[in-house]
């Protein structure tokens, strides 16, 4: 709910100056749909899969661990083939999806871009990304190995 609150905020306030001028320039514009692309974008990685998979894979949930002091949750979940599958998404990912053991979730390649979306009965919960291309983020804890 914050990052949607922030993502409108930043919205309004890099569009706000437009309604109060007659022109934009197209550097201005440019500037302006940069920092509210990269915000989203930002606000839309919000797990990362453990796991090497190939896409799209359905998947049925094994187990969920919630980690309340660094609000993530840990879900292990078993693959068609018997492969487990583990990934790290955000407490609240798992809170408003409703996860729990025996739950049918997949995981679908995003049609542009990287990385895939986490889905519970077609639902988009997360957008997630490989462990290999998750990198640094604001958004991401760092797995502990």
């Amino acid at each position: 709910m914050h990052k949607k609150t922030l993502t409108v905020a930043l919205m309004y306030f890099a569009f706000s100056h437009v309604s109060h001028s007659e022109e934009m320039s197209a550097s201005g514009w440019y500037a302006a749909s940069s920092a509210v692309v990269s915000v989203g974008s930002s606000a839309l990685v919000s797990g990362i899969i453990l796991s090497p998979v190939l896409l799209p894979l359905n998947l049925i949930i094994g187990s969920v661990t919630e980690n309340k002091k660094q609000k993530t949750a840990h879900i292990t979940a078993k693959a068609p083939d018997n492969k487990e599958v583990k990934m790290e998404v955000p407490l609240n990912v798992v809170q408003e999806g409703n996860l729990k053991a025996g739950d049918k979730i997949t995981l679908e390649k995003t049609q542009e871009g990287t990385g895939a979306y986490l889905k519970k009965e077609g639902k988009v919960l997360a957008h997630m990304v490989n462990n290999d291309d998750a990198g640094l983020s604001s958004n991401q804890t760092v797995p502990v190995k």
